[in-house]
């Protein structure tokens, strides 16, 4: 797969991320802090995140139908 984006969500990808650790895929689910820190740095690049009823109207789900 080739992605072609900007270098702005670059650099918000590697404010919010974190290596994966070992050979392992698996990690735990992110703590309180770190999901601040995402929405605050998201709203901080001008990233909108919708809630679940907003997702819904557009047909976006995190539990299957």
């Amino acid at each position: 797969m080739i992605l072609v984006s900007t270098s702005k969500i670059g650099r918000f990808f590697r404010e919010v991320g974190k290596p994966i650790a070992g050979e392992s895929r698996h990690s735990d689910p992110p703590s309180t802090d770190a999901i601040q820190h995402f929405l605050k740095t998201a709203a901080e690049y001008g990233y909108w995140n919708a809630t679940p009823e907003e997702n819904a109207s557009v047909g976006l789900s995190l539990t299957p139908p």
